[in-house]
């Protein structure tokens, strides 16, 4: 029987992927949810095949997987053992403000309001957790601040870029 091998977790956030590599044979015919999957052909890309020399692909689709094996004389083995990927959906970040913030050296800033469609936003500056956001910033320059949303092991984020000018109206360099 034809072993199946992930990359990686089976449980995988939406938009990345995982590769799965099928025993040595010599042509593959891979299947999703039992159905085959079609690939371009290699002699000739505008047909479309299910048994192909993918001996690996690369999936990002929920569902369960399995493979048949070929061996040189065109035997195919009995189909795998499934293997069943999970997509997590990431979180979804929206921000009612402006990203980018001018303001004068020790003058209140008016962040933007960041909410997640799947729970608490936390707030990162220089990679460090922050308790809170700065009220006011009372050296000049630029800042970038990470607002960060976790679902499980997935995750979205914005940034916010505060450039604090001085006492003077100059911006910073």
């Amino acid at each position: 029987m034809p072993q199946i091998t992930p990359s990686g977790n089976l449980i995988i956030c939406e938009g990345e992927f995982v590769n799965l590599t099928a025993s040595l044979g010599s042509s593959y015919q891979w299947f999703f949810n039992g159905s085959p999957i079609e690939f371009p052909s290699s002699g000739n890309p505008n047909v479309m095949v299910s048994i192909t020399n993918r001996q690996s692909i690369d999936v990002n689709t929920a569902g369960s997987y399995t493979v048949k094996v070929f061996n040189s004389q065109g035997c195919s083995s009995v189909i795998s053992t499934p293997v069943v990927i999970s997509v997590n959906p990431s979180p979804i970040l929206t921000v009612t403000g402006s990203q980018i913030i001018y303001v004068a050296k020790n003058a209140v800033i008016n962040w933007p309001q960041v909410s997640s469609n799947s729970g608490a936003v936390s707030w990162y500056y220089n990679g460090n957790l922050l308790t809170s956001l700065p009220s006011t910033l009372n050296n000049t320059g630029v800042f970038t601040y990470t607002a960060v949303s976790t679902n499980g092991t997935c995750y979205s984020s914005e940034t916010v870029i505060v450039h604090v000018y001085d006492d003077a109206g100059c911006p910073p360099e």
